[in-house]
């Protein structure tokens, strides 16, 4: 659902007029650098998820409400990635949307795996895909922008 997410992103901004460029000789200089990005954006995921999904997002549901919980947490979720470099308000919106979304997901049967499967595909596809910024950080893979 998240490459699937992040490629209607970039489909739509494809029609809006964006261009994806591409160099020589992708093959390998890519593989080599984006499967290490890949595995990075993984445990970032996992982590982020188990941070302000997960323990956290269970207890404050218990005491507040599961729609004030996800509030609360998506202000503190959006808070944390206020130090990323290159973050445009546009951005930090999208941050704290996403992370209103992953806390549905994290209530919905799947739980905690989906919320960390939707938000490690949401990067990666944005991030392997076209190279574009994930919450402000641009990753540079070689050949593709």
């Amino acid at each position: 659902w998240g490459v699937g997410l992040a490629l209607t992103v970039l489909a739509l901004s494809l029609a809006g007029g964006a261009r994806l460029l591409t160099g020589a000789g992708a093959g390998e200089r890519y593989l080599a650098v984006a499967l290490p990005v890949a595995a990075g954006l993984g445990l970032a995921a996992l982590l982020e998820e188990l941070l302000f999904r997960g323990f956290p997002l269970a207890r404050l549901a218990e005491a507040m409400g599961p729609l004030a919980a996800s509030v609360a947490l998506a202000v503190v979720f959006t808070a944390a990635h206020l130090g990323n470099p290159a973050l445009s308000w546009l951005g930090l919106a999208n941050v704290g949307l996403a992370a209103l979304l992953l806390s549905a997901v994290f209530f919905s049967r799947s739980g905690l795996p989906a919320a960390v499967g939707l938000h490690f595909g949401w990067n990666a596809g944005l991030a392997l895909a076209a190279d574009a910024p994930v919450s402000g950080l641009r990753l540079g893979l070689p050949v593709l922008e």
